[in-house]
């Protein structure tokens, strides 16, 4: 071999080499960028703790049953307090199916979430999901609809909450007093920027909840009318599928997609994770209990209330004394609900202008005037909204018509759809093709629909006098 086809060989090897090392570094960066959980640590320890967008340390990571019990603490709040009067308007049988069928679905399209951010791993929230579709205009419309979405769930805190409130108070006391002191209160407990524990106030959450449907099970079970004012041995006119209108059961899934509808906050719960990847496992598990709970003591309640099923489920109860205890024990559900409502709503808020980023962690004058300002927003703003709609039914069922239908059904199909975008109409991708669009469209049905029969449902009731003006002192 020839000096001059020496040199060239070595040379080639050099370049393959340097080649070779500078795809393995670019390679190395860009798994450090799509997966920031395993970011370096930052220095400021305060920003990093409190900084909406900030690096959180792995030791501040939730394991797989915690993100389960995370789950089930985000689905199961106030939505659920409808269950039974769902049931009371579609029947035995159509109740049961709707149950299981929508939990099956929305822990279908929680899969869908996860599989989704494993391609997209640089997505923190539900809007830059919708960004990699939609661009810019899509990110902000979502971002927003995230937020009303917040505040229709804060609105469904405060009205319950201060319901029982009322009924403690022996409905003596006006209920707007009680609605305002909910509000102010709820205002003063979520003052603190960072929610460190957030995870032990879950299970505090759902102990809360756990333990007041257990005595309310009880009650409905051993009285021997249905509720208050109305003659023991009533014909409670059970069915197995009842004879109601369209919109009349259009309303009443919406009130039952409104109790799933845990979807928006999944990203973050991903984020949190030690271990991602296991996501799949903790949404299964979560809700397969949630929909379990959900279809038993919803079943149970009717089938010891029938018509007379109420919304919350607690003004069902005849003794006094165990309405009081069980309105009572839901008010910590309600109000853990309420501070992380509040605390999303507001972190959304900085997110949209980095300029006020500040605001979550420094503690200048400026800052916290600013927070405060965000939090109470998020409190009034709910108040005024179930001031104005004062049947609960409606409350959630416009809510969960106009926002938890897309985040927790519709969304994540079309995110499906533009996963695999390239393999739709191939076999077998057809038939999950199908089914996504199915869902989708479902979830514009329940979308239009649901909001006009809820607006509908409270022109009746409010030209009937069934229902008291807004801001009256009777509830």
């Amino acid at each position: 071999m020839t000096e001059k086809t020496q040199s060239f060989s070595f040379d080639k090897e050099i370049g393959d080499n340097t080649k070779t090392i500078i795809e393995q570094e670019m390679q190395k960066q860009q798994t450090d960028e799509v997966v920031p959980f395993h970011s370096e640590e930052i220095t400021d320890s305060t920003e990093a703790e409190y900084d909406p967008d900030g690096k959180r340390y792995d030791s501040h990571r939730t394991s797989w049953l915690m993100t389960t019990i995370l789950v089930i603490a985000e689905t199961a709040s106030s939505g659920p307090l409808s269950n039974p009067s769902a049931v009371a308007v579609v029947g035995f049988v159509p109740g049961t199916i709707l149950f299981v069928a929508l939990g099956v679905i929305a822990t279908y399209t929680a899969v869908l979430l996860h599989e989704y951010w494993k391609e997209h791993q640089h997505i923190r929230n539900y809007d830059e999901a919708g960004e990699i579709i939609f661009g810019r205009a899509g990110k902000e419309v979502l971002l927003w609809c995230q937020i009303a979405l917040l505040i229709f769930f804060n609105a469904s805190v405060i009205q319950p909450a201060a319901d029982a409130l009322y009924v403690l108070g022996n409905q003596k006391t006006c209920y707007v007093i009680f609605s305002v002191v909910v509000t102010v209160f709820g205002i003063l407990i979520s003052i603190p920027r960072t929610l460190r524990g957030v995870s032990y106030l879950s299970i505090a959450a759902i102990i809360s909840w756990l333990v007041a449907v257990i005595p309310t099970m009880v009650g409905v079970a051993t009285q021997d009318a249905p509720m208050p004012g109305v003659k023991p041995g009533t014909n409670i006119h059970l069915a197995v599928a009842s004879s109601a209108s369209f919109y009349d059961i259009v309303g009443a899934v919406n009130d039952i997609v409104y109790a799933y509808s845990g979807h928006m906050v999944f990203f973050n719960l991903i984020l949190e994770m030690r271990h991602p990847m296991e996501f799949r496992k903790a949404v299964i598990i979560a809700f397969a209990i949630t929909t379990f709970i959900y279809t038993f003591y919803g079943v149970f309640i009717y089938a010891y209330t029938g018509i007379y099923a109420q919304s919350p489920y607690f003004f069902n109860l005849v003794n006094p004394k165990l309405q009081k205890a069980t309105f009572f024990l839901q008010i910590p559900n309600l109000l853990i609900a309420g501070v992380n409502y509040a605390y999303l709503a507001t972190k959304n808020v900085l997110r949209r202008f980095p300029s006020k980023r500040t605001a979550a962690y420094k503690n200048d004058l400026k800052s916290w005037a600013l927070w405060l300002f965000l939090v109470a927003t998020f409190w009034w703003v709910p108040w005024l909204l179930e001031e104005l709609i004062p049947v609960f039914d409606d409350l959630i069922g416009i809510g969960g018509a106009l926002f938890a239908s897309q985040f927790t059904y519709g969304l994540p199909c079309l995110f499906w759809c533009y996963q695999h975008r390239s393999k739709l109409f191939r076999w077998p991708f057809v038939l999950l093709t199908t089914v996504n669009v199915i869902i989708f469209l479902l979830s514009w049905v329940s979308l239009g629909v649901g909001v006009y029969a809820n607006i509908d449902n409270i022109k009746i009731l409010s030209n009937s006098g069934a229902i008291p003006k807004p801001f009256s002192c009777s509830q």
